[in-house]
């Protein structure tokens, strides 16, 4: 279906020592090789370059944030904003994150995924991507059920929410705990009803 190629150089920041004018000419270099290769693949053919999006990489059909989005404000607030910069440059955004792969407490439950990362990424338009478990799998399952987004995300009741034609997200990104009342009909991803939700 296409190439995935790795780690297209985002910053300067490695002490490479690289002045900034070889730098941009090293990524305009990557774009180059980007625009042959999607010349050689054909226009039904996918480019996907690990990197958050930007405008120097015009040749990505998808960019990709890898391990990049972390429960504290800094991080997370980042982690929006590289994903509406994809969706301004009109390229699809993977958010690939390896599950207990960096030590993170975030990432040595089950429960992480369902309470941060993938209501994290329904957020946005982001593509989930994680590793082959069949736990996360029946998760990913589950939650598939939200169905289609109906527009962008929001903030009601102090916190982030996005509706979709079957369910509603529903995410706390402030210091302090939230209670939200929902609609009447709703239940949460194993089926159980629900008039309100606690997030710490």
């Amino acid at each position: 279906d296409g190439i995935f190629s790795d780690n297209w150089f985002r910053t300067n920041a490695q002490n490479w020592a690289i002045n900034s004018s070889r730098f941009s000419k090293i990524q305009q270099g990557y774009n180059t090789m980007g625009q042959k290769a999607k010349s050689k693949m054909g226009s039904n053919k996918i480019l996907l370059g690990n990197g958050p999006a930007t405008p120097i990489y015009s040749s990505r059909d998808i960019t990709m944030l890898e391990m990049r989005n972390a429960p504290n404000a800094n991080a997370f607030k980042e982690y929006l904003s590289l994903s509406d910069q994809a969706d301004a440059l009109g390229q699809a955004n993977a958010d690939t994150i390896q599950f207990q792969f960096d030590g993170s407490t975030y990432l040595k439950t089950l429960n992480s995924i369902t309470d941060f990362s993938l209501p994290a990424c329904l957020l946005t338009n982001n593509i989930f991507g994680y590793s082959n478990l069949p736990e996360v799998h029946r998760i990913i399952k589950k939650v598939g059920k939200v169905g289609r987004p109906l527009g962008a995300r929001y903030r009601s009741q102090d916190v982030l929410m996005r509706d979709f034609t079957e369910g509603k997200v529903v995410f706390n990104d402030t210091s302090s705990t939230k209670t939200v009342t929902l609609p009447a009909g709703y239940k949460d991803i194993n089926g159980n009803p629900k008039t309100s939700v606690t997030l710490g």
